[in-house]
């Protein structure tokens, strides 16, 4: 580690020589050294201030190059770059030499250096006109040529760092907008030009000064996370538990149908595992040896295409238990309410997967005119009293904003039967508050046999309420609602105020409520309210809200505005949400099908992610591919005996 020994109490100038440490876990650290640099050269003679030092491996040299940010008043009245050669990053073994300073005679500053396609890529701060600028050089020692700004707009920016995404062909400018208090991320995939990341689509945690994105292992993250704790940050996947198999004597070479990923908070997940066939064929179990069998584990994304189904937004999956899974989802409306929004459509297939292919079949289409016409909106099949029925929300051709919830019930099978109205969801007697406003987004539950319903309603704000149900006539309420959340925090209060499409998943220990908030562009996230299993669900002093989302933007890589979500168990036993968010080229604007206007903009699709549990229980939604797998954990070898 390498930094400045600068005390703020004393001034800009008070650093003037540097500091460097070891660790080998990167939380104990250790040989702390001064090296000295004013007035222990000739040209460094009343340097002033020794700033934001970096070290880049010179193979060239086959030595360390330490550069930083110096001015020598006399000399140079600029702050510029210099740079020393040190073989242990701790004794200097030259003297300080000029490495870089703008042509045009300002300060440079906060450089940072990578070596990439053969040449070192440097991106320093202009100190006088406080921006991001890029100088190209053959060598880590130059000379640089200067190439141009890549920092965007009028903002002060300083410290940047360029570090490549994992995993991808990206990499990602980071620089602190320090009189702002906030990060700038910027995008380029040739290091040259970039691309402001908006700021809805990432988020800090915590405010960080001039900061450096380095890589880790998964113990350097055990260590790190265990020294210290956070409750922002999610686990991710450090292995796979050892595979051992013993086989009897003449018995078939059977081995083990999944594995057992480790992560870092302790919790565990299985896994499926395809074993390598010819590799197996060759156990021979009619006597006694050992054998080694390599077999690939099975992540979410080589089960489920990415996107699972284009344009398709609020989507529901459920187990029809009858040998099918089935699939709804709003119908898009292409540019205006009049070209879509107008039919509930449905899949089935043996497989969860096997929906993005399967034939999509019209079960309702919407009226003519009246109510029911227009905003046909959220779909969800549910099997209440051993009968089919579909909650959706509708508008009225008068008035496409006079939109209620409605109920469907179907006679059989739910992709051949009949479908028919039952109307309107009905309040209870004696509650003449409930659907008079703006309502949508029902889901429908069964806890400790009590029946609910939950859905979103305008009241001031849009809210989420909840209230009982008889499963004879799932759309009459029984009771007058509670209130379970409305929009406080500030996640929830993007371009609109908006809580709403609930969707439940009951655990052993709680019962959680997942829900969306914001506007329904980049800013539309997923948030969580829970309770335990045995209270009182329509007691409002049983639910407890997180006061930060649980999925947003920031979490997902060539997605934005995740939302309105879904839950189901697949074939293999895996908890999957399911939710809808934008594509990567919507944000500027070159989604096939894009409008500027969200809710008449199709280019939302489904997305399914696997829900992986931590150590405590609690269900986890937002895991990169890499936390949920690590690329190092995807092939596993089974150690078999036979004997």
């Amino acid at each position: 580690m390498l930094a400045t020994d600068m005390k703020s109490s004393l001034g800009w100038n008070s650093n003037r020589n540097l500091i460097s440490a070891k660790s080998t876990d990167l939380v104990h650290w250790f040989d702390e050294s001064l090296i000295e640099i004013a007035n222990k050269y000739p040209n460094m003679q009343n340097a002033d201030r020794a700033w934001a030092p970096q070290a880049i491996y010179d193979r060239e040299k086959d030595s360390y190059m330490i550069y930083f940010a110096a001015r020598v008043p006399g000399t140079d009245d600029r702050t510029i770059m210099y740079y020393v050669y040190s073989k242990d990053l701790k004794n200097l073994d030259t003297a300080p030499q000029l490495l870089f300073a703008p042509q045009n005679g300002n300060d440079a500053i906060d450089s940072d250096i990578i070596f990439e396609n053969g040449k070192y890529y440097m991106y320093y701060k202009n100190e006088t006109n406080k921006r991001i600028y890029l100088a190209v050089s053959d060598h880590a020692s130059g000379p640089y040529s200067e190439i141009k700004q890549v920092s965007e707009g009028n903002i002060g920016v300083e410290g940047p760092n360029i570090y490549k995404l994992l995993g991808s062909d990206k990499w990602l400018m980071m620089s602190d907008a320090y009189g702002n208090g906030y990060y700038v991320m910027q995008e380029t995939a040739d290091l040259e030009n970039f691309t402001t990341v908006p700021r809805s689509e990432y988020s800090f945690d915590f405010t960080p000064r001039h900061g450096y994105v380095i890589p880790i292992n998964g113990d350097q993250y055990n260590a790190l996370v265990s020294a210290f704790p956070s409750d922002g940050l999610n686990q991710i996947n450090t292995g796979i538990e050892p595979v051992n198999v013993h086989i009897n004597l003449g018995d078939d070479a059977v081995l083990p149908d999944k594995v057992t990923a480790d992560y870092s908070d302790g919790a565990k997940s299985e896994f499926s595992v395809k074993w390598d066939e010819a590799e197996r064929k060759r156990i021979d179990t009619s006597k006694p040896g050992r054998y080694s069998v390599t077999g690939k584990v099975i992540s979410t994304s080589d089960i489920y295409s990415e996107p699972f189904i284009t344009e398709r937004a609020d989507p529901y999956i459920v187990d029809g238990g009858d040998g099918y899974y089935y699939f709804t989802a709003s119908y898009p409306a292409y540019g205006s309410v009049d070209k879509g929004y107008d039919r509930i459509i449905l899949r089935r297939s043996p497989t969860v997967a096997g929906l993005a292919e399967a034939e999509e079949k019209v079960i309702w289409k919407a009226h003519s005119s009246g109510i029911m016409a227009k905003h046909i909106w959220a779909p969800e099949m549910h099997k209440i009293g051993g009968k089919w029925y579909m909650f959706f929300a509708a508008g009225e051709s008068g008035n496409i904003w006079a939109i209620r919830p409605y109920v469907l019930k179907c006679d059989g099978d739910p992709y051949t039967g009949n479908w028919t109205e039952c109307g309107q969801m009905q309040a209870s007697y004696g509650d003449d508050e409930s659907f008079r406003n703006f309502s949508l987004d029902m889901t429908y539950f069964e806890h400790n046999g009590r029946h609910y319903v939950i859905w979103a309603e305008i009241k001031g704000d849009s809210s989420l309420f909840m209230a009982e149900i008889d499963p004879a006539e799932p759309y009459k309420l029984i009771s007058k609602p509670i209130l379970l959340t409305k929009p406080e925090y500030n996640w929830e209060l993007v371009n609109n105020r908006v809580n709403e499409g609930a969707a439940v998943l009951v655990t052993d220990e709680k019962v959680y409520v997942f829900f969306s908030a914001s506007g329904t562009g980049s800013e539309y996230c997923v948030g969580r309210l829970e309770a335990d299993t045995d209270a009182d669900l329509m007691d409002v002093k049983s639910w407890r809200k997180l006061d930060r989302p649980v999925l947003s933007t920031s979490d997902l890589n060539g997605e934005s505005g995740p939302g309105h979500n879904s839950f189901v168990v697949d074939e293999n036993g895996d908890l999957l949400i399911v939710y809808h968010a934008r594509p990567e080229s919507h944000a500027s604007g070159n989604c096939g099908t894009y409008n500027k206007d969200p809710l008449y903009d199709p280019c939302r699709h489904t997305r399914i992610k696997r829900v992986i549990f931590n150590s405590d229980g609690t269900p986890i939604i937002n895991l990169s591919k890499e936390a949920e797998l690590s690329s190092a954990c995807k092939i596993v070898t089974a150690e078999v005996t036979v004997g």
